[in-house]
């Protein structure tokens, strides 16, 4: 489900705008809903809805009608009591801000948000999202606590601020929109987007004088593995394939003391952005084979190893390769 528009249009554009909001609402890892941070307005039904009791009044005060005036004051009662409770069905949620995900450039990045009641009452109907991304819906009942996990579209890589978090709701009759934007102070890591080639950037020996003599595979045949995106076809094993009637791929032993690094100046020709790329992508081939891998990049070197937090320390080191930021 898609979310609406910017709540204030194009004044939400603005950089007045977002400076005073900024005052406003400051970004913190909690906060308390309440009346400094939660904006009420008519709805379009609800715009409709007075527009009908103007109508009922004026017709009521033209032809002297109690039964007219009678009906106008009710739903104009209506109304009013309408707009109390729309706000307090926001007024004492409070927000913290949970884990930020990892994403690559273009993918969506998950966030966690915790949503508790300050006040202890219910919170019914409530909306979720980052401006213009999946909405996620939610009610707190009996003082319960709905941890939420909130999507929006990666940005490029390096640090990504997803932006102010929209909480929204029309409860209990839809007459009302009251919502908040706040600022949980996010940032998730994007990595580069893998983009696949045909052989890895592996440094032979004799390429570097300075620098550890590295070698991909040897040639001693070490057994066959179920096939895994990214594998090259010359290394498919087809009589095992055919055998088994499922893709395998030929495994070979490193050699004694050999090394496998991916190497930066491997590369001629392209852009940094698509040598990262392509570096992304190996790194992750290399971690789904299990395969003690390096990496050599113009400002450092990471060491061959294995492991999920050898694959976030490359990943990390691409995703901030250039860029000021810690």
């Amino acid at each position: 489900m898609k979310a609406n528009k910017h709540p204030f249009g194009r004044l939400g554009d603005s950089a007045r705008f977002r400076l005073w909001l900024n005052r406003r609402v400051p970004p913190q890892k909690e906060i308390t809903l309440k009346l400094r941070n939660i904006f009420i307005l008519p709805s379009r039904q609800g715009i409709f809805f007075s527009l009908l009791m103007i109508l009922i009044l004026i017709a009521g005060i033209n032809y002297q009608n109690s039964l007219a005036h009678g009906l106008a004051f009710l739903l104009m009662s209506l109304f009013m009591v309408s707009m109390l409770h729309t706000y307090r069905n926001l007024s004492g949620l409070v927000l913290s801000a949970g884990r930020a995900g990892r994403a690559f450039d273009g993918d969506e990045v998950d966030f966690t948000v915790t949503l508790s009641c300050a006040a202890g009452r219910d919170h019914q109907a409530l909306k979720v999202c980052w401006l213009d991304h999946l909405v996620t819906q939610a009610d707190l009942i009996d003082k319960s606590v709905s941890v939420l996990r909130v999507s929006t579209i990666a940005g490029n890589r390096g640090w990504f601020d997803p932006g102010r978090l929209t909480v929204e709701t029309r409860f209990p009759l839809g007459l009302f929109r009251a919502w908040a934007l706040l600022d949980l102070d996010f940032r998730a890591l994007v990595y580069p987007n893998p983009i696949a080639e045909e052989s890895p950037p592996i440094l032979d020996e004799g390429d570097s004088d300075d620098f550890h003599p590295v070698r991909g595979y040897s040639d001693d045949f070490a057994g066959v593995r179920d096939y895994l995106p990214g594998d090259l076809i010359r290394d498919l094993s087809w009589k095992a394939t055919a055998r088994l009637g499922e893709l395998m791929t030929k495994e070979y032993s490193a050699s004694s003391g050999a090394e496998i690094w991916l190497d930066w100046y491997q590369y001629e020709n392209i852009s940094d952005e698509l040598k990262l790329s392509h570096l992304t992508y190996w790194v992750e081939q290399f971690s789904k084979q299990r395969k003690p891998f390096g990496l050599r990049l113009p400002a450092s070197d990471i060491g061959p190893d294995l492991g999920e937090n050898h694959r976030r320390q490359m990943l990390r080191a691409l995703a901030l390769f250039g860029l000021d930021q810690t």
